[in-house]
């Protein structure tokens, strides 16, 4: 079976609010599994530029039809307030949004995005 090398990033960057952080997974078997654990996985720290925490490249071998998951979530933004709120009102932690992104590797070895599964 022909196998693509893939390359993804993950990352964590400071962004108003807290952290926006990157991750990949891919399925196996039914089950999602953190792509950097997969076996055979190549994981490579870079240089973490300006507001950036981490960054990794993540080197995989897949076959075409191979599914991954992309997940990116950040602070969600909190709704504008009165600037006196603060004093009448409790202090608001913001929540985190999180979008997810579904890939399958293509005969080319390109990754596409595809609607998720129905389960």
């Amino acid at each position: 079976m022909r196998v693509h090398a893939i390359e993804i990033e993950a990352f964590e960057a400071i962004v108003r609010g807290g952290v926006r952080r990157v991750t990949w997974l891919v399925e196996n078997d039914g089950e999602w599994r953190m792509a950097s654990e997969q076996p055979g996985a190549s994981v490579e720290p870079l240089d973490a530029g300006p507001g950036m925490v981490w960054v990794r490249r993540v080197t995989l071998s897949l076959p075409p039809g191979a599914r991954l998951l992309r997940v990116e979530s950040a602070p969600k933004q909190a709704a504008p307030r009165d600037p006196l709120a603060y004093l009448f009102e409790p202090q608001q932690r913001n929540s985190r949004q999180t979008r997810r992104s579904q890939f399958v590797v293509g005969v080319s070895g390109k990754l596409v995005r595809v609607e998720p599964r129905r389960t």
